[in-house]
């Protein structure tokens, strides 16, 4: 029997059945929602602490691959081809995980037709800005589409040259525009080392 809380429902066939009658509101399961953690306001912050708690855990290490970038061998995505190929070594053993954590002030690197890498100090490399009136005809990307000579960064061709003079041994910076102009625009361009 299903009590005094029974309701009676009417079927298809017109005949009545009992069923149990749905809970009061005070006898209704209370759930609860799982508090969710605070959101962060700045997605920066995110960026900032997973960066602390990285240099904590690891002390001046970072990834191979950007090591290399660093020391100006080439794009991050170039570097970790490089490592996959086989062609570096960390202290004269072939290492082919761009994951692996080098100590930039105590490892030695070696790429493959660029011989033994001076990496940076550990206060990190020397940064350098350059503002340029970009003449028609000079493209701004590092992959030189056109003949050679033809990027804006050809155009500080005298600095670097004179740079590898006081710097014998080591890899000049590796130089890229801030954003871009067309070809046949000229203008003002940025050209950096900073953010490999």
């Amino acid at each position: 029997m299903l009590g005094a809380s029974a309701v009676w429902n009417r079927t298809s066939s017109n005949r009545l059945v009992a069923s149990a009658a749905a809970p009061r509101p005070s006898e209704r399961k209370q759930y609860t929602r799982k508090p969710r953690p605070p959101t962060r306001k700045d997605p920066l912050d995110a960026a900032r602490l997973i960066s602390s708690s990285d240099a904590a855990s690891n002390g001046k290490q970072e990834w191979l691959a950007k090591a290399l970038a660093s020391a100006g061998v080439a794009s991050r995505r170039r570097c970790i081809d490089l490592v996959k190929q086989g062609q570096v070594s960390v202290n004269g053993a072939v290492t082919t995980d761009p994951a692996t954590r080098v100590d930039p002030a105590a490892d030695v690197l070696e790429v493959t037709g660029k011989g033994r890498l001076q990496l940076t100090a550990p206060g990190g490399p020397e940064l350098h800005y350059f503002a340029l009136n970009k003449p028609p005809g000079y493209i701004c990307s590092n992959v030189s589409h056109n003949a050679p000579g033809k990027r804006a960064a050809d155009l500080l061709q005298p600095w670097l040259d004179s740079w590898r003079q006081q710097h014998k041994g080591q890899l000049p910076p590796r130089l890229f525009t801030v954003g871009r102009l067309d070809v046949a625009t000229s203008g003002l361009i940025f050209l950096t080392n900073d953010g490999v």
